[in-house]
């Protein structure tokens, strides 16, 4: 009996062996194939490397360009900030025959609301009857012509209109080129027109120079 009894219990430890020896197996299969405990090759590094380098590089360029393109068009929408501006529809009207050999429709800006500004300065030109319209381009702003704009004197006083062609179609420049007695080029970026409608000799003037337009501009008194 008591031979049984330690076969028994020899058994039961060679059972006890192998259930650990497979638990154990188990155990060391089963670390082998987590993904987390793989070692990177080389090239996945690289990859990963090259990706970060390329991902920063863009988000730098983005916020460079983004930047540059805020600060372009503040500049270009405040440099003539608080000037009366028209469109080339308005000029063609201001300056438009009637068919009589009368030039200029200065009641259609006094009728029509939104044109209070441009009313005021066609009617209450202290300086005399002298119309000056210059066009220019916000994106290319000359800065010889904007000092010389800033020192005419008793600016405010005179019937002085800008237009940014940046805001005019193409077709619009063309349609207003056309106009002949106006003078006007839809190929320059800045002219100036004066318009003097009381004047027989000499009602339009055009200038399409630059340099120009600055000594023009420095004789206005």
């Amino acid at each position: 009996m008591a031979r049984v009894q330690k076969q028994k219990k020899q058994n039961h430890n060679h059972q006890k062996q192998q259930h650990q020896t497979k638990s154990f197996k188990a155990t060391r299969v089963e670390k082998e194939v987590k993904p987390r405990d793989r070692v990177p090759s080389k090239a996945e590094q690289l990859l990963y490397k090259y990706g970060l380098i390329g991902l920063v590089v863009t988000i730098v360029v983005v916020a460079v360009v983004f930047a540059i393109n805020s600060i372009g068009g503040d500049d270009a929408d405040s440099v003539y900030d608080g000037y009366t501006h028209i469109t080339l529809a308005d000029l063609t009207i201001m300056t438009e025959d009637d068919g009589f050999g009368t030039f200029g429709n200065f009641e259609y800006f006094l009728d029509n609301d939104g044109y209070e500004d441009v009313a005021d300065k066609l009617y209450d030109d202290e300086a005399g009857q002298t119309i000056y319209v210059y066009l220019y381009r916000s994106s290319d702003v000359n800065e010889d012509i904007k000092t010389a704009i800033e020192a005419i004197p008793d600016f405010e006083s005179r019937a002085f209109f800008l237009i940014d062609l940046d805001d005019e179609t193409a077709d619009a420049l063309t349609e207003i080129a056309a106009i002949e007695h106006l003078g006007l080029s839809a190929e320059r970026d800045n002219q100036l027109l004066v318009f003097r409608p009381e004047s027989e000799d000499n009602m339009f003037e055009s200038t399409t120079v630059a340099s120009w337009i600055v000594q023009d501009l420095g004789k206005i008194e």
